[in-house]
C-alpha cells in the first residue's frame, strides 16, 4: 500500500515538473516572439518615416487618385474648353455685330455678296439663301408654280446637317414624287368625268361633222376639256388627299434616303418644311419635319405660326425617344443621344435605325379665305436663331412698306427676303440662312405695325 502511494506521488511530481518546464519554454518563446514583433514593428515604422518612403507613398497615392478621377478630369477639361470656345465665339460675334451695325448696309451687302449661294426673284415670291458664317452651305429650297396644270403651288426649305447630300437628295426627289401622285389622282378623276360626259361632248363638239365648223368645234371642245380637267381638280384634290400624299411621300423619300446613305456610309440628314396651296380652294397645307419654321401674316398684321419645331426636350418628343430606348442630353442645346438638336429629320440613319429620330411630318392646314394673309415666311433655323415669329413678321411688314414707298424695285418679295437674311446675319446668326417670302396681298398700307 505504501509502495502504491509512493508511486502515485512520484507520478504527479513528474507531471508537475514537466508542466513547469513546458510553461517556462512557452513563456520564453512568447517573450522572444514579442521581442521580434516589437523590433520588426519599430524597424517598419522607422522605414516608413523615411523621406524616401513618404515620397514614394505620396506619389503612389497621387497616381491612384488621378487614375480614379481620370474620366472626370478629361470631361472637365473638355467642358472648360468648350465653354471658353463658346465665350470667345460669342465675343467675336458681338464684336462683329457691333462693327457691322456701324457700317453702312451697302458695305455689308458688298462684303458678303460672294457668300450668297442662290436667290430667286418673282413678282410675288422671293428667295434669298446665304451661307453665312458656316464653312459650307447645306440649305436647299424649292419653289414650283404648277397652278395651271395641277392647281397647286409648292414651296419647301431643307436644312441639311452633317453634310449637304441629304438635303440635295430630298430636294431633288420630293416634289417629283408628290407631282406624280397628284397627277395620277387628277387623271383618274378626269377619266371618270370624261367617260360620263362622252355622249354630250360628242354632240356639242360635232364629231361627225367634217366641215370647218366641225373642226372649230373640236378645238373649242379641246379647250373646254382642258378647262374641265382643271375644274375637276377641285373635286379630286382635297386637303385630306393632299395631306395623305405628302405624308406618304415624305416617309417614302426618307426610306430611299436611308438606303442610299447606308450604301455610301453617309450620316447626313435634313429637315423639311413643305407648304402646298390648293389654288382653287385657296387652302394651305404645311408639313414639317425638324426645326425649320413657317409663319404667316394675317390681314390684321398678326403672326400666325405655320409649324412648330421638333425639339428633343418637348414632352411628346422626349417621351417617344425614351420609349425607343434613347435619351436626351444637354450639349449647348438639348440633343438626341447628345448628338442631334432636332428630334425629327430625314436621313440620319444611325439614329433612325433605333427610332430615336423619325421622319413623320406634322401636318397643319389653313383656310386662306379666313386668314386673308398678306405674306408668308418659310425659313431655315438660321433666321429663327435671330428672330422670333413676331419679330420676323414685324420686320417684314416694315420692309414691305419701305420697298413699296421707294418704288425702286419690282421684285418686292425678293427684297424683303434678302433684308430678313441680312438682318439675321447682322444680329449674329452663325448658321446657313434661307428665306422664302410669298406675298399674297400686295396692299400693305392697311397693315398695322406695332
Amino acid at each position: 500500500m505504501d509502495d502504491d502511494l509512493d508511486d502515485y506521488e512520484l507520478f504527479w511530481s513528474t507531471i508537475v515538473s514537466h508542466f513547469q518546464l513546458l510553461s517556462k519554454s512557452v513563456v520564453n518563446l512568447f517573450e522572444i516572439n514579442l521581442m521580434t514583433i516589437r523590433e520588426g514593428f519599430q524597424q517598419l515604422v522607422s522605414l516608413a518615416m523615411r523621406p524616401q518612403t513618404l515620397a514614394a507613398l505620396s506619389l503612389i497615392l497621387l497616381l491612384a487618385l488621378i487614375c480614379h478621377t481620370c474620366e472626370y478630369w478629361i470631361k472637365s477639361v473638355i467642358r472648360t474648353t468648350i465653354n471658353w470656345t463658346k465665350r470667345v465665339n460669342i465675343g467675336l460675334t458681338l464684336v462683329s455685330t457691333a462693327l457691322t451695325a456701324l457700317l453702312p448696309s451697302v458695305e455689308c451687302i458688298t462684303r458678303i455678296a460672294d457668300n450668297v449661294i442662290e436667290e430667286y426673284k418673282d413678282n410675288c415670291v422671293g428667295v434669298y439663301a446665304l451661307q453665312g458664317r458656316r464653312p459650307k452651305m447645306e440649305d436647299k429650297f424649292t419653289y414650283v408654280n404648277d397652278s395651271q396644270r395641277l392647281g397647286i403651288e409648292y414651296w419647301a426649305v431643307f436644312d441639311g446637317h452633317g453634310g449637304d447630300s441629304a438635303a440635295i437628295f430630298v430636294e431633288s426627289k420630293l416634289y417629283k414624287a408628290i407631282h406624280r401622285r397628284v397627277e395620277a389622282l387628277i387623271s383618274k378623276d378626269s377619266v371618270v368625268h370624261n367617260h360620263c360626259e362622252k355622249k354630250s361632248s360628242e354632240e356639242d363638239c360635232g364629231v361627225s361633222d367634217v366641215s370647218n365648223g366641225g373642226l372649230n368645234s373640236d378645238k373649242e371642245c379641246l379647250a373646254n376639256s382642258k378647262l374641265y380637267t382643271n375644274e375637276s381638280t377641285t373635286e379630286s384634290l382635297t386637303v385630306a388627299s393632299l395631306s395623305k400624299i405628302v405624308t406618304e411621300e415624305v416617309l417614302e423619300i426618307d426610306r430611299q434616303l436611308i438606303i442610299d446613305c447606308k450604301e455610301r456610309g453617309d450620316v447626313s440628314g435634313s429637315t423639311a418644311l413643305i407648304a402646298l396651296r390648293i389654288v382653287a380652294q385657296n387652302k394651305l397645307i404645311v408639313a414639317n419635319v425638324g426645326d425649320s419654321r413657317g409663319v404667316i401674316c394675317d390681314s390684321k398684321g398678326s403672326a400666325i405660326p405655320l409649324s412648330f419645331d421638333h425639339k428633343p426636350q418637348q414632352i411628346k418628343e422626349h417621351k417617344r425617344i425614351k420609349e425607343a430606348g434613347g435619351f436626351i442630353k444637354f450639349n449647348g442645346v438639348w440633343r438626341v443621344a447628345g448628338i442631334l438638336a432636332t428630334s425629327r429629320a430625314m436621313g440620319d440613319y444611325p439614329l433612325k435605325d433605333t427610332n430615336l429620330v423619325i421622319a413623320e411630318p406634322d401636318i397643319l392646314t389653313f383656310d386662306l379665305n379666313d386668314i386673308e394673309p398678306k405674306f408668308m415666311i418659310l425659313a431655315s433655323d438660321g433666321l429663327w436663331d435671330a428672330f422670333t415669329n413676331e419679330d420676323a413678321v414685324t420686320y417684314a411688314k416694315e420692309c414691305l412698306l419701305r420697298v413699296k414707298q421707294s418704288n425702286t424695285s419690282v421684285h418686292t418679295a425678293h427684297e424683303v427676303a434678302k433684308s430678313l437674311v441680312l438682318e439675321s446675319y447682322r444680329r449674329g446668326s452663325v448658321d446657313n440662312i434661307t428665306v422664302i417670302l410669298v406675298i399674297f396681298d400686295s396692299n400693305v398700307d392697311d397693315i398695322s405695325i406695332s
